[in-house]
């Protein structure tokens, strides 16, 4: 008799990992990654802005340089690739193995992730707003 076969990841959860347990609908699970990640990337900018600060990638312009569209725009091409390759090195899913629970690993050393949930919960406080959808 033929079974399903069991899918394995090679980012599974193992003792001493840093990160935050997040529990979702499970409807909901695959859509609200994107807002996570989102949303404690804004976080850590918050908190630690020296982890984000880049080298200044964007040559100044002057006002006597000719307004050429083509390079600004693979300027912001570039920055959106690197803003999201700065996030998948900071923060990334592992998987739990249990519908509707994720694990955000947080890959940096210097952030701390009670720092993270303990701020994002005052912001929730003080605005009284949501973050997600």
């Amino acid at each position: 008799m033929r079974g399903k076969r069991e899918k394995y990841s090679s980012g599974q959860l193992i003792p001493g990992v840093k990160g935050i347990l997040i529990t979702t609908g499970t409807e909901t699970e695959h859509k609200g990654k994107a807002d996570i990640i989102d949303i404690f990337e804004n976080v850590v900018n918050e908190l630690y802005p020296e982890l984000t600060e880049d080298e200044d990638i964007h040559p100044t312009t002057n006002s006597s340089e000719s307004f050429d569209i083509a390079k600004q725009l693979q300027l912001e091409l570039d920055e959106i690739k690197n803003d999201k390759k700065s996030k998948k090195k900071t923060l990334s899913f592992l998987e739990t193995g249990c519908k509707g629970v994720l694990f955000l690993q947080i890959k940096n050393d210097k952030i701390d992730p009670g720092v993270l949930i303990h701020h994002l919960l005052k912001q929730i406080q003080k605005t009284k707003e949501l973050k997600t959808r």
